[in-house]
């Protein structure tokens, strides 16, 4: 049997390496909490706010770790705890503050300052099994925060 070159190794450890980087070593943890996909739309006066962040902080979940997103054109925002903006996973399953902060580094805050402060936010969200859409309407000071949510069971629930 014929041996491999030292290149030949080398470019073989290199390749077993980069897939072990590319799939992670061994997936999620099984005893941390579940997550179900959560995404939406965020508005401000009827027009989608186009930049930021929004995070979901999970109330009372042991072991639950924040889910966030970028808001994108079209004020497009899908959630992910373990994944990444590529492969986003969701939010833990339970309840959750939601903090919106519009602001890109360069431009004022593109939303009432209230969301941009998880003590201060009126927004809560229960994220629940299937995949949750929460479309996020939000209002001045004075007016009351409003949100479409829907849940869609996966199959077999």
């Amino acid at each position: 049997m014929k041996s491999m070159s030292p290149v030949s190794r080398t470019f073989s450890s290199c390749l077993v390496f980069a897939f072990v980087l590319m799939t992670g070593c061994g997936g999620v943890d099984p005893s941390l909490p579940k997550v179900a996909p959560v995404k939406g739309i965020v508005t401000y006066q009827g027009k989608p706010i186009d930049m930021g962040v929004i995070i979901f902080f999970p109330q009372d979940i042991t072991g639950a770790k924040n889910a966030a997103s970028a808001i994108r054109t079209g004020g497009v925002y899908e959630l992910s705890t373990y994944g990444d903006a590529n492969n986003p996973d969701g939010a833990a399953i339970g309840p959750h503050k939601v903090q919106i902060d519009a602001y890109d580094g360069n431009t004022a805050n593109q939303a009432p300052g209230r969301y941009a402060d998880r003590n201060t936010t009126p927004l809560t969200y229960e994220v629940k099994p299937g995949e949750n859409i929460y479309n996020i309407e939000l209002t001045d000071e004075d007016d009351a925060p409003t949100g479409e949510a829907v849940n869609v069971l996966a199959p077999g629930r």
